[in-house]
């Protein structure tokens, strides 16, 4: 099942707020991933940050990022 970033956040029961502080970043940034209009960049502690914060493995948070940005074609 292929989902975006803003459904992954939602499956791991966290509102975008909660998401952004935890990762502590900007929701604004949050948000700009969610739309795909920014990719998201992390540092490798940030990274495994947001597996554990989001409960996906790595080829899940990048299919979703992947569908976010509009390059997994329907």
């Amino acid at each position: 099942m292929c989902m975006n970033l803003k459904q992954l956040r939602e499956e791991a029961g966290l509102r975008a707020e909660e998401a952004a502080f935890k990762l502590e970043i900007a929701l604004s940034t949050l948000r700009n991933w969610e739309s795909g209009k920014h990719k998201p960049t992390m540092t490798p502690h940030q990274f495994a940050n947001v597996l554990k914060i989001y409960q996906c493995t790595l080829d899940d948070f990048c299919q979703a990022m992947d569908e976010s940005m509009g390059l997994i074609k329907k």
